[in-house]
């Protein structure tokens, strides 16, 4: 699973690649008043988080933006691990 931006300029591509390790947070699961509906997508991984309920626009700290994104993405050691097998 992966997200993938591109972007060119005078003829050239630049892709950017997030690479994922799940589709969405277990916050996105909850039940009732604790449930917060994000699911990442590339522009969400790019840094801008969409928050589609003005509740968790209001209530989302900085710690819990910041486990959104680690539990949905690779491990750093992981990623840097395919990256040196890529060459």
């Amino acid at each position: 699973m992966m997200n993938i931006a591109g972007f060119q300029k005078e003829g050239k591509w630049r892709l950017v690649i997030f690479p994922r390790r799940k589709h969405r947070p277990e916050a996105f699961f909850r039940k009732g008043d604790a449930r917060v509906v994000v699911s990442p997508g590339v522009i969400d991984m790019g840094g801008l988080l969409i928050t589609p309920v003005k509740k968790d626009f209001e209530e989302l700290g900085r710690a819990d933006v910041e486990k959104i994104y680690r539990e949905v993405s690779l491990e750093e050691k992981t990623v840097g691990d395919v990256i040196a097998a890529l060459g």
